[in-house]
């Protein structure tokens, strides 16, 4: 398996307050491994993906209906890394359901995450 190929089997959505990162759990695993060697940006199904590496909190913005720009410090960028790592595994785990495994990424008044992060829905498709 090449991972950089793999993680453009991603898929982006980006509407009005929506923003979502859908794909198979390989290829979740895969653009979340992308993302932890702090090469993005990459461009996905749909659009692209840029991270920051910065000294702040979490944040997660739409630039436009296919761009989505992650920041943060490493620790609080873990987050995504583990959302998309997370949402693979319980994909491959869990018995097919009505609902396909699904981690949200939001501000809840935590100090990890920016209050001006958009909602951001990880999304795997069935194994």
């Amino acid at each position: 398996m090449n991972p950089v190929h793999d993680a453009h089997l991603c898929r982006l959505s980006i509407w009005d307050t929506e923003r979502q990162i859908a794909g198979p759990p390989h290829a979740l695993r895969a653009l979340a491994t992308h993302l932890r060697t702090g090469t993005a940006p990459i461009a996905i199904t749909g659009g692209t993906i840029d991270q920051q590496i910065t000294d702040g909190p979490l944040l997660i913005r739409a630039h436009g209906t296919d761009h989505l720009r992650v920041s943060g410090h490493p620790d609080h960028l873990r987050l995504l890394w583990d959302a998309l790592t997370g949402t693979a595994d319980d994909a491959d785990t869990t018995p097919p359901a009505g609902v396909n495994r699904h981690t949200h990424i939001e501000y809840y008044g935590d100090p990890w995450t920016s209050p001006d992060t958009e909602p951001l829905a990880v999304v795997a498709d069935w194994p």
